[in-house]
């Protein structure tokens, strides 16, 4: 393979080949026509450009994006790998009654590839198939075992562990100088392991060998390693085939750290301009390019499909009831409490649950909910024989107190719940990590708690996407779904409301508990509440922070359930009012709980 004789800016690139004659292009690699044979070093000089620091400007990043895929991508998108692309006539050449070019061949992933190999390197947050589940500290080491260097005896070996004070530099260096010379692992190690230790140097013939299908072949095998011996010989094998550039930009996609210099939705509407808004309502990076993979295809109408975690629809934070009352367009609405738990979509066809969390597919956490398949099918008419997509929080619910335990201990309490060690019901001190910092925090006995799925609305039933009606029709909706009559006095015709033994153990219970207006919520008060007055939210909120909920959520009647969208919904939050825009962020950590007490000194038992 010749040397490529570009230049390393991609803009620069493209103006030397416009004036360069035609025997310049030679030196290039002949253009892809399937995704994976894409050079990755061609990616990584993507990635430098997008990345530099004398380039800011927004139009150019995209202008510099849309070069790059117009190059290598073209090819692959429009003509499949066996047949020649055509050579378009010039303008002058085209006369006035000439027939219409040949369509352009569709685009087949089966043959050409495809693009998802490539976007799942530029995008790795996006890419929920691939979970690395790599820390910092873990990398480090790894590369340690690769270079075949003891962090113990070799100096760039502890520099690489030492990474973020850059070896140890606070034992010399003020606390202002070891903030400036701490820099990124990937900086670190490219720096003490890289330039030594990888097969090829930057900008050397070799560095283009390496495929985007090997490169992914390569870090599929260092996330199904086990251990970090079996990682550093993984990554062994890629520093075989990589230059310190190269390897600098894996190590950013195994840490899904990769910068772009634009936003992800920048990125995929250079793809499709619908891409974004695909996104939002499928969640799947590979089924998003593959949906606009035709780029007269249209996607401007968001739908919630079975399989496919579409993005929540959230509130707009607003610090007071009239401006809570003027966000939701001052029609009747309904005010609920703000749960303090996860954000759950619950997919249910076929007799089988699927539990997506914002994050999508990519959240383990959504995984340790499988243990409320009970509850959730014993609560749905007729066993979930049609498919049913609802949307709620998951929270802890303690019968002792008669209130939520803390958001930490969600997790700890369905991992208790899915094996059979509780104790006989003794206490979890597993339970909410921050609380148990509390010196006089009691952990909950496991029999005390019930592990909840409130769901307040729902999207789809059957075939039909109701995600679009009014709110007050898809109550109406999911009252039926769940056996409930338009009367909360008449008993339900499913287990909703009903604790079931979660486990093998039993001890810890799950419940399905709807968050509708009117309906006492867990045997108590009602939760939710309609409302026409900017006093009705008020008087919801105070009796909120009363019980030391987070908040209230005001919705309107009237509003669809958009993916992604803030539309007549908002949220009053104790954080909002005291703090704006920073406030919201420490909303959390200023509210007060039951379960959480002042930090007193500690006393000698």
């Amino acid at each position: 393979m010749t040397r490529r004789a570009w230049p390393a800016n991609l803009t620069q690139r493209a103006r030397r080949a416009a004036s360069a004659p035609a025997s310049a292009m030679d030196c290039a690699p002949p253009l892809p026509r399937h995704a994976d044979a894409v050079q990755f070093a061609t990616v990584c000089d993507l990635l430098d450009a997008l990345t530099d620091r004398k380039e800011r400007r927004r139009c150019h990043k995209a202008r510099t994006l849309r070069q790059w895929r117009e190059r290598y991508l073209s090819g692959v998108r429009e003509h499949p790998p066996d047949v020649a692309a055509p050579v378009a006539a010039p303008r002058w050449r085209k006369k006035k009654n000439a027939p219409p070019p040949p369509p352009a061949t569709p685009y087949d992933p089966v043959k050409q590839g495809d693009v998802f190999s490539i976007y799942r390197l530029l995008l790795p947050k996006l890419d929920g198939e691939r979970r690395m589940g790599v820390k910092d500290s873990k990398l480090a080491t790894a590369l340690c075992h690769a270079a075949g260097v003891d962090p113990l005896v070799h100096a760039d070996a502890k520099a690489v562990v030492d990474w973020r004070t850059r070896g140890g530099a606070h034992s010399r260096r003020r606390a202002t100088e070891v903030a400036e010379a701490a820099g990124s692992l990937v900086d670190v190690a490219c720096e003490r392991l890289f330039q030594t230790r990888c097969m090829f140097k930057d900008g050397a013939d070799a560095e283009y060998s390496l495929t985007v299908g090997e490169l992914n072949r390569l870090l599929d095998a260092v996330a199904a390693a086990g251990t970090v011996a079996a990682m550093g010989a993984a990554l062994r094998a890629l520093m075989t085939r990589t230059s310190p550039r190269t390897m600098a930009w894996a190590c950013r996609a195994m840490l899904k750290e990769v910068p772009t210099g634009m936003s992800k939705d920048a990125v995929l509407n250079d793809w499709h301009p619908h891409a974004a808004k695909a996104m939002l309502s499928l969640s799947n990076l590979r089924r998003v390019l593959a949906a606009t993979a035709d780029p007269a295809s249209r996607h401007e109408r968001a739908t919630i499909e079975l399989g496919a975690a579409a993005r929540p629809q959230k509130g707009e934070p607003v610090a007071t009831a009239a401006e809570a009352l003027d966000r939701v367009g001052g029609g009747p609405f309904v005010v609920e409490t703000k749960l303090d738990g996860f954000r759950i979509q619950a997919h249910v066809s076929s007799g089988a649950v699927t539990y997506f969390s914002p994050a999508g597919a990519d959240d383990a956490h959504a995984e340790r909910l499988r243990v409320l398949d009970a509850a959730v099918l014993g609560s749905v008419v007729g066993g979930a024989a049609a498919p049913l997509v609802l949307d709620g929080e998951v929270v802890v619910w303690n019968r002792a107190s008669s209130a939520f335990d803390p958001f930490g201990g969600i997790i700890p309490v369905a991992i208790a719940a899915a094996s059979d060690d509780t104790r006989g019901g003794a206490p979890l001190a597993s339970t909410a990590p921050r609380a148990r910092a509390m010196l006089e925090y009691d952990p909950p006995a496991a029999a005390d708690l019930v592990l909840v799925y409130a769901p307040f609305d729902v999207l789809r039933v059957g075939d039909d996407v109701i995600a679009d009606r009014p709110l007050s029709e898809r109550h109406k909706v999911l009252r039926s779904v769940l056996g409930l009559g338009d009367d909360d006095a008449s008993p339900p015709t499913t287990l909703v409301s009903t604790c079931i033994p979660l486990g093998p153990a039993g001890v810890i219970h799950g419940r399905v508990e709807p968050l509708l207006p009117g309906r006492p919520f867990m045997g108590g008060e009602p939760q939710s509440a309609l409302g026409s007055t900017a006093a009705d939210v008020e008087a919801a909120f105070q009796a909120g922070q009363r019980r030391g909920d987070e908040g209230v959520m005001v919705k309107s009647l009237a509003s669809p359930w958009t993916p992604g969208g803030k539309k007549l919904w908002c949220k009053v939050r104790e954080g909002t009012r005291r703090g704006g825009r920073g406030g919201r962020r420490r909303a959390r950590r200023a509210r007060p709980h039951p379960h959480h007490h002042a930090r007193l000194p500690r006393t000698p038992r």
